[in-house]
């Protein structure tokens, strides 16, 4: 099954599981205290519906808000929680679902790690990326990291790893690609940037230099008036 029909499953009141799966449910009645009645319960017999947890992983979501996101695109146009008017509950059960039933796989998967694509920044707070590897397992991630990106921390043992691919060499090649143009049109940037406040620096000294001749100037008109004065 492909990422899409993996999704479609998962946000249905009962997902069916991949082909060749079945999924069991047991419904009980139970008792609903948030709304206050009865009310039947399924449970699945296989909490993953027969994915695995690496499956739910490559989906990519890591946050509940990338699966609004993602889902508020594809199935309702992108719209704001104003412009969707009733359909926010649709979107909201959709992503729900969703969320609650790959949750626990991505975390688990995330602390673990596996052999794959790792994400390396600076520090645990760091928001941006120094860059990503492949490793085979999470340990020697953070081993890679420290040999390849140490000196460009203040502290390479600080240096965090995040799992977020299952993939391989090449992908991560496409991904440090993508990264590199980044950092061409940040140095273009900061290069025209540098550009500009040495224009401004050179103006600023020739400021300096008309104020210093201007005075040196001034001064000797005020001492030939001076002289004048004292001849006549």
């Amino acid at each position: 099954m492909n990422r899409e029909e993996i999704i479609n499953d998962l946000i249905r009141n009962r997902p069916e599981g991949p082909p060749g799966f079945t999924v069991e449910w047991d419904v009980s009645n139970e008792y609903d205290y948030d709304v206050g009645r009865y009310r039947n319960v399924a449970t699945p017999s296989d909490a993953l519906f027969g994915y695995t947890p690496g499956d739910l992983f490559d989906l990519g979501f890591k946050h509940r808000s990338e699966c609004d996101l993602y889902l508020r695109a594809r199935d309702f146009e992108g719209k704001t929680d104003y412009g969707l008017g009733r359909k926010k509950a649709t979107l909201t059960r959709r992503t729900n679902k969703l969320w609650d039933r790959i949750s626990d796989s991505v975390s688990k998967v995330s602390l673990n790690g596996g052999r794959g694509i790792y994400k390396v920044r600076g520090n645990v707070y760091a928001s941006s990326s120094l860059g990503h590897l492949y490793a085979e397992s999470k340990d020697e991630a953070a081993i890679t990291a420290k040999i390849y990106f140490g000196y460009l921390t203040d502290d390479q043992h600080r240096i965090r790893v995040d799992f977020i691919r299952r993939g391989s060499v090449v992908e991560m090649k496409e991904l440090n690609e993508e990264m590199v143009e980044d950092i061409n049109v940040q140095i273009q940037r900061l290069e025209k940037e540098t550009q500009q406040y040495l224009a401004k620096i050179e103006n600023l000294k020739a400021r300096k230099d008309t104020l210093a001749t201007v005075e040196s100037q001034q001064k000797a008109v005020e001492m030939v008036n001076v002289l004048t004065a004292m001849e006549g």
